[in-house]
């Protein structure tokens, strides 16, 4: 991560360098990431806010891309403000 809190790029060519560098600083912080945490932990460990945030009734998610070869994203879960599922899901919505 660059001091202005830009996420450096993959050194070589991809069609989206600053997707592809996002995941390659995001998958081992996500690897931390446990059942139980709260959302200050989370992102306190991912040095970073997510890529993107949804919320749906009492459930806020947070979703850092995490897989840039397999077009992965990973879907942090709060249940009152502590980590209750991680998922992944694809980064592009048919």
């Amino acid at each position: 991560m660059r001091d202005n809190g830009t996420i450096t790029p993959c050194p070589d060519w991809h069609t989206d360098n600053d997707a592809c560098g996002r995941a390659i600083f995001n998958a081992p912080r996500l690897a931390k990431i446990r059942a139980g945490m709260s959302m200050h932990d989370v992102r306190a460990t991912m040095q970073h806010d997510p890529e993107r945030k949804e919320i749906v009734g009492a459930t806020e998610t947070w979703i850092y891309m995490s897989d840039y070869e397999a077009e992965q994203m990973t879907a942090i879960s709060f249940i009152d403000g502590k980590v209750s599922a991680m998922t992944s899901l694809p980064w592009k919505k048919d």
